[in-house]
């Protein structure tokens, strides 16, 4: 049997009909890209401590560390050393492993870990 677009049963006749405009493609990504996304974790009054005592030890003994952040919804992990923090402004300045600085705002960090 030769297949058509008029042959009963096939879906040939809108075959050369689909397209996506761009609005759609755009809606489309941006979806999938919110399915991603995560809450922000709450963090107890302990967790804070121990984040606050991490970022003095890392500071004070100029240690390797590791941060775990939350950027808008997202979670994004740093390597490097502590460069100043900023208590009035409550942000930490790190220089990563190839000299680039970032500056961090407190309420993004999730963790910190010594790296040996």
């Amino acid at each position: 049997m030769n297949i058509n677009k008029l042959t009963p049963g096939y879906n040939l006749r809108w075959e050369s009909s689909r397209m996506m405009l761009p609005e759609h493609r755009e809606q489309f990504l941006s979806n999938k890209i919110d399915k991603k996304r995560i809450n922000k974790p709450i963090l107890d009054e302990n967790q804070l401590e121990e984040i606050d005592n991490h970022l003095h030890l890392a500071i004070g003994f100029h240690y390797l560390v590791k941060f775990s952040l939350w950027m808008e919804g997202f979670t994004k992990e740093i390597t490097g050393h502590i460069h100043y923090i900023d208590v009035l402004n409550k942000h930490v300045r790190i220089v990563d492993l190839n000299g680039k600085v970032h500056r961090i705002e407190n309420r993004s960090i999730i963790d910190i870990n010594f790296i040996d």
